[in-house]
């Protein structure tokens, strides 16, 4: 098993968060892919094999807290989070069984986002 250094960073102002990302996670990335050598690609596009890539990111945009005074005397606490998450698919394959006369390449390109934003209010008594 190799070795990799990962770490967590986040951005904080005023006791609320703002940024937050992973670093040195593969995040989706299969080593195997990325570690491909010409060779191998050479190889699937003379076997007319299909060839696959995929990735995802997830971030957290906003995670935040304010609590504020009230007319009546009681504190209104407000919370909101905020995620998203990037997904991006991509596949293919080339057909040169006969380069002289046709080539044929088919692919896909699947990009996906999702995101969420959350929300509470409520009084504190």
């Amino acid at each position: 098993m190799k070795e990799e250094l990962r770490g967590a960073m986040y951005m904080r102002m005023f006791g609320n968060e703002f940024s937050y990302s992973m670093l040195g996670a593969n995040n989706g990335i299969e080593e195997a892919k990325t570690e491909s050598t010409m060779y191998k690609i050479l190889q699937k596009l003379r076997n007319n094999e299909m060839q696959t890539f995929s990735i995802a990111k997830n971030v957290m945009f906003i995670d935040s807290t304010v609590t504020v005074p009230t007319l009546i005397g009681l504190p209104l606490k407000l919370t909101v989070n905020g995620t998203a998450s990037v997904a991006l698919d991509v596949g293919g394959q080339v057909d040169m069984r006969d380069p002289l006369s046709a080539i044929v390449i088919e692919g896909t390109y699947e990009p996906r986002c999702v995101g969420d934003v959350f929300s509470i209010h409520n009084f504190n008594a």
